[in-house]
This record gives structure tokens, sequence and C-alpha cells, in this order.
């Protein structure tokens, strides 16, 4: 039995990120579990049932709001949790072949994409099945970093493997762009340099990247790279000082945001305006502003919030445990912030408040002590 046992968990085991479950076995043929949730195994069927965190424990990476009740979020593993009711329910999937899923974008509450590092879905049912689109690229240079649909419209951006591609055989990033909804691909010809940290898109014509490039062994700079006809031609500006950051947002052409900085002259001069609220080392993971006024920010375990179009920016009061990764909005106003652990946020449009709404504990367990088939307790 303990054989069968072994096999059963080396095929659950996840592979390709340090930050995925592993599942091993201790000396007695019970389960050490290194992480934060609880899994009921039963070995005569094979099936693994999440108890703790619900509704997910997987690393959430993305968060599509496509109405006020209708959510997707993705994560590792190829998770996909999908609600219909504003969070109140969830239905959790596990798409084949999917590593981790990197980013989600739907046109309407029926069609949508999702990525991640290796392959497109594409659904016209609201979820309910997903096939597998092919641009013929080159998968063993480059992956899939970020789609981005708008109507008949698709962004999807490409990204070298490695530093060391890009170095060897001169490896592009490269954009492709659709207008028929996914049925055909051209590649857009664009210089950008550098590693692509974060992008976002206005509208259908007018796009934002933001780079980081070696300059030389000593220097690192960053560029924000403009277009405004829809990728057939992008501006580059030199960023004033070196600034990591993966949050990128334009509330319109003239006044943006780049991770602690604002703009408000088309990318000409930049502010810091979060000097006084993170330190040096500290960085925004995600930004987004429902209108001119009205922003929230995420850095690691804090929400920042602003209602003054960034001039000043407050610590909301709801701080997570585990770190945030993406920030977004439904057009009703509703706000979503997800992230590691399978936590999820929620906010009303009338509210200041972001409601948690992933439930169950999550602290780190050595061991499960099996003391028959209804009884198992959990040993720290």
């Amino acid at each position: 039995m303990h054989g069968k046992i072994r096999e059963i968990i080396k095929m659950q085991r996840l592979i390709g990120s340090l930050q995925q479950m592993m599942h091993v076995l201790n000396s007695n043929g019970y389960i050490r579990h290194y992480h934060v949730n609880i899994t009921l195994v039963s070995f005569l069927y094979g099936d693994w049932k999440v108890q703790n965190p619900l509704p997910t424990e997987s690393y959430l990476l993305t968060v599509e709001p496509i109405t006020h009740n209708i959510i997707y979020a993705g994560g590792l593993g190829g998770t996909l949790i999908k609600t219909i009711d504003g969070g109140k329910s969830w239905d959790v999937q596990k798409l084949k072949d999917l590593v981790n899923i990197r980013d989600i974008s739907f046109r309407d509450s029926l069609n949508g994409w999702l990525i991640d590092s290796e392959h497109i879905y594409y659904t016209n049912d609201g979820g309910k099945s997903w096939d597998e689109v092919n641009i013929n690229a080159d998968m063993n240079t480059y992956y899939y970093f970020s789609i981005k649909c708008f109507d008949d419209i698709v962004y999807l951006i490409l990204k070298p493997q490695t530093a060391i591609l890009t170095e060897l055989i001169n490896a592009k990033r490269l954009v492709y762009k659709s207008t028929n909804n996914g049925k055909t691909w051209n590649q857009i010809n664009v210089a950008i340099q550098g590693k692509i940290l974060c992008n976002h898109f206005l509208d259908e014509k007018h796009g934002f990247v933001y780079t980081e490039e070696t300059i030389s062994i000593n220097e690192v700079s960053n560029s924000l790279y403009q277009t405004k006809d829809g990728g057939t031609t992008w501006v580059k500006q030199r960023f004033p000082e070196y600034n990591w950051t993966q949050g990128l947002f334009f509330i319109n052409e003239k006044i943006g945001f780049v991770g602690k900085y604002r703009t408000i002259d088309y990318g000409n001069t930049w502010v810091n305006i979060f000097e006084d609220y993170l330190q040096q080392d500290e960085n925004i993971d995600d930004i987004f502003f429902a209108d001119s006024l009205n922003g929230w920010a995420i850095s690691y375990i804090k929400i920042f919030q602003t209602t003054n179009g960034g001039l000043s920016w407050q610590v909301v009061n709801q701080q997570s445990s585990y770190q945030l990764t993406d920030i977004n909005f439904s057009k009703n106003g509703t706000g979503w912030i997800i992230g590691y652990a399978g936590n999820i946020f929620r906010k009303e449009a009338n509210s200041d408040n972001w409601e948690q709404l992933s439930e169950g504990p999550r602290n780190s367990l050595n061991n499960i002590l099996v003391l028959s088939r209804n009884e198992w307790v959990k040993v720290d």
C-alpha cells in the first residue's frame, strides 16, 4: 500500500515553481505537507480535496472582473476560480497542461482569453470550455507574458525565456496583434529594449510598456514605451531614475503612474508620490484608478488609497498576511485584490472597506496524523 501511496503523491507534485506545493511521505507512510493548506487524500479513489483555505490554496496571480457578479482569478498550478454571485461561492478548476495562469482578459461575459507561459486558451461560453490557440511563436525562445482584448482586437506580449537568450541571439520582445478576435495574428515590429516589467493599455489604440535595461555592468535603467496608434509605432522615454516595479496605470494619455512615480505631462517629468509612505527598498506591486481621483495601490501586504488623484495616500487598515499580487475593478466600481495563499479581498463601490472573502487557517503544517478513516489530527 505504501508503494502505491508514494506513486500517487509523486504524480501529484507540482513542478516549475519554488512557491508551489510539495507533498512527501514521512517514515510512517503518512503525508507531510509543507505549505499553508490542509489536504484530504483518499488513497482508494485518488481524489484530493482542499479543506483550508477556501476557495483555493493556490497563489493567485491575476484577477479579471467581468461584471459586478462575474469574476475570474488565476494562479499557480493552472488554478482558475470563478464566481457568478459576487464572491459568495466559487467554482475551482485545474486547467489541464497549464502551469501558472499569468493573465486573463474578457471582452464580455462569454468571450475571454487566458495565458500561462506556454499556452493560450480562448472561451466563447463563459469558461465552460477552453480551446487552445496556437500562433506559431518560437516557444523555445519566448514565453507568453500578457494578453489584453478590446472587442475584436487582442494584444499579446511575449518575452525571451532568459536574459542569456537576449544576449546570445538578440531575442526581441514580441508583440502580436489580432484584429479579428484571434482568427489571425500579426507580429508587430517593435524595438523595445530590455526586460519588460509591466504593461498597460488604455484602449485599443493607446498602450504603455515599462522596461528594465542593462546599460553596463554597473548601470541599469528603466524606460517607458508608448504607442498611440495601436502598436504600429512606439516612442521611448528614459525614466529619470532606477525604479523596479510591476505597477503601471494611466488614467488618460496625460496622467499616469509607474510604481512610486506620477506624471501629469505625458511622461515628460515624474514625481515620487510615495516618498513619505514607502522605504527605499519597497515597491508598488500594482496600482489601479477607478476614476481621476480615486485609486488604490498594493505593496507586498499593504493596501494604499488616494482620493485626490494620487497627491496623497493613506494605508488601508485591511492588510494581508501574505503578499498581494493584483488589483482590478469592475465597471460598477467593485474592487478586487488577490494574492498568495488564496487571498481574495473585495471592496463594494460605496464602501472604503476591503472584505476578505477567503476563509480558513493558513499556518504552516509539519505533519498529519491519521487516526482512522474519518479522524485525523494536525501536528504543528
